[in-house]
């Protein structure tokens, strides 16, 4: 009851006292609390707890990710980092909040995406910087999950974005240049100074970021 009080110390509390007693047996009624409660910050506190005892089952955590409320949504992309569901499936349910309506939704997706190594995660963070407004927030959840899938990401970047951001293709180019063959890095300069578009700004970053590594 105390877990559900509309006093935000009141519930604080409940849940410290919670995890330092360590009482996975109210796990059946934390399960119960995030399924029917209207309460988004409730749910939120609900698989926290689940997380915590280890007793958050995937479907659940898979239910989160499509919930009614961002900060729910937000709060479970967090989980996914460390979650031991099905990869595919986790991808799939993560492409869905690159989309997200949310742009707090959408970094936490991010951060979760850069945890993977697949090819896919790369084409959706490039989703996810196409529709940021330039959020220096967005620019560092990006950077820390495309190493070694840069091809990936500047080909969908390009084609995704109304508005390339200068001061994200800066630090890309530095890292590809620092982290790929110089032929390799070579031939994605060439890429980039075809891509046509009447917006030089982010091309003189992208080639300062390479030749600031050099």
């Amino acid at each position: 009851v105390a877990l559900q009080s509309r006093d935000i110390w009141t519930r604080r509390t409940a849940h410290r006292l919670l995890l330092e007693q360590q009482d996975a047996g109210v796990a059946d009624d934390l399960r119960e609390m995030a399924k029917t409660t209207n309460r988004a910050d409730i749910r939120v506190h609900a698989l926290s707890l689940l997380d915590a005892f280890q007793r958050l089952e995937p479907e659940m955590l898979r239910t989160a990710l499509h919930d009614d409320d961002p900060q729910v949504r937000e709060f479970a992309a967090g989980l996914t980092r460390t979650a031991t569901s099905d990869a595919d499936q986790m991808l799939s349910d993560l492409a869905a909040l690159s989309t997200d309506t949310s742009p707090a939704v959408r970094h936490a997706a991010a951060l979760a995406l850069g945890d993977s190594s697949r090819d896919e995660a790369a084409s959706l963070l490039a989703k996810i910087a196409a529709q940021s407004e330039h959020d220096e927030w967005d620019r560092l959840a990006i950077l820390s999950g495309i190493s070694g899938r840069y091809k990936t990401f500047i080909n969908d970047y390009l084609e995704a974005s109304d508005s390339v951001d200068p001061l994200l293709m800066r630090p890309i180019g530095r890292m590809m240049a620092l982290d790929l063959p110089a032929s390799d890095t070579e031939a994605m300069v060439d890429r980039v100074l075809a891509y046509s578009t009447d917006a030089e700004t982010w091309k003189r970053e992208y080639l300062l970021g390479v030749l600031g590594a050099t």
